[in-house]
């Protein structure tokens, strides 16, 4: 059985009062036998019962460590280290939980001080303010704390508004930062990369925008590779361009699109031997280009379709059978033989732009 006179011994200096003031009586306590400790006036400064249960009405100090059932409280007052969950704390306070929460602080406005020193404006908040998860610092003149970070409920984050409109919200008002955001370097798999996932369906409303009032650059390294001056001209290789587009630097090649076979109608049918068939592309500066031998119809050649149709008739004067010949392309896209022979026609010197 663990004695309880050392533990009296601490309370009778605690009190100031000499031993021989200090009495323990055995009592009966609801049925179980305890301690009562009282002063030479007889009045009750605690008691220990029969179950382990102590209740004092001052201070209890304690020289060594305290132990409260060790995997719940442990107190090593040598080294000023408190321990819950633990009775190896290596901390001033040390949490251990093997289930479910460590640590729940519940109040109104549930808040965490963290601070190194006793400077106001050095003091950090952390807090759940009506579900809202907020860093919070003092202002300079203590006057109260300023909102840094904010986490919504729905996932939400702002930093330097309690607001945010978006998934991630910067604002500043201050002037006091060159940039308002700063991705200083991404490293993965040793490279940089900066991902913008859009969604899986195309829709003119789910756009991506960036908004600056001076040029903006692409830069690889320390060379600018693309820019977009505020005047709304491009520049590839170039930081200032002269042009709507200017490309510098070498050769550039633009994708065209392949050539498109019509359907040839009223008896129209590819000459062969060798010679181009019937066919259209339009490149990327929005010409649309024919080629083909054809022979032996009359009339519409083939109709083009929307978006490579010209805004008024065309007309061609063409090789038909070694004299000449005539297409027309009306507005509606119908390549037409408008006069000539029609042994053989050719189209290969038709370009126009398309305007429908």
């Amino acid at each position: 059985m663990r004695s309880f006179l050392p533990l009296i011994f601490f309370i009778c200096l605690n009190y100031g009062l000499p031993a021989a003031d200090i009495t323990a009586t055995l009592d009966s306590l609801n049925g179980s036998s305890g301690f009562v400790i009282k002063n030479s006036a007889g009045t009750e400064k605690g008691r220990i019962n029969s179950l382990g249960n102590m209740t004092l009405s001052g201070t209890a100090e304690i020289s060594a460590g305290l132990a409260v059932d060790t995997d719940i409280l442990f107190v090593d007052s040598a080294a000023n280290m408190v321990g819950i969950g633990t009775d190896s704390p290596t901390s001033p306070l040390h949490i251990t939980a093997e289930h479910g929460q460590a640590v729940k602080i519940h109040n109104s406005i549930p808040t965490l001080f963290l601070s190194d020193s006793d400077v106001v404006d050095q003091q950090w908040q952390i807090r759940n303010d009506n579900g809202d998860f907020k860093i919070q610092r003092q202002d300079d003149d203590g006057n109260g704390a300023q909102s840094k970070v904010t986490l919504k409920p729905d996932g939400r984050a702002g930093i330097g508004t309690t607001t945010p409109d978006a998934l991630f919200h910067v604002w500043d008002t201050s002037a006091s930062f060159s940039s308002e955001v700063k991705l200083a370097r991404f490293s993965y798999f040793g490279g940089r990369s900066l991902q913008i996932l859009g969604p899986a369906t195309d829709n003119i409303n789910d756009f991506f925008t960036m908004n600056t009032q001076n040029a903006f650059n692409v830069r690889i390294d320390s060379t600018d590779v693309l820019t977009i001056a505020s005047n709304c001209k491009v520049g590839i290789g170039t930081t200032i361009p002269v042009e709507l587009f200017e490309v510098k630097g070498g050769k550039s090649k633009l994708e065209q699109e392949s050539w498109i076979a019509p359907a040839l109608i009223n008896s129209w049918a590819n000459y062969g031997s060798g010679y181009n068939p019937a066919g259209y592309f339009k490149d990327s500066q929005g010409i649309v280009h024919l080629r083909g031998l054809v022979k032996s119809g009359t009339g519409t050649i083939f109709t083009l379709p929307a978006g490579y149709r010209p805004a008024y008739r065309m007309l061609y004067g063409v090789d038909g059978a070694n004299a000449h010949a005539r297409v027309d392309i009306d507005t509606s896209g119908n390549v037409i033989h408008a006069g000539g022979s029609n042994v053989h026609l050719s189209l290969d010197v038709i370009t126009f732009r398309a305007e429908q």
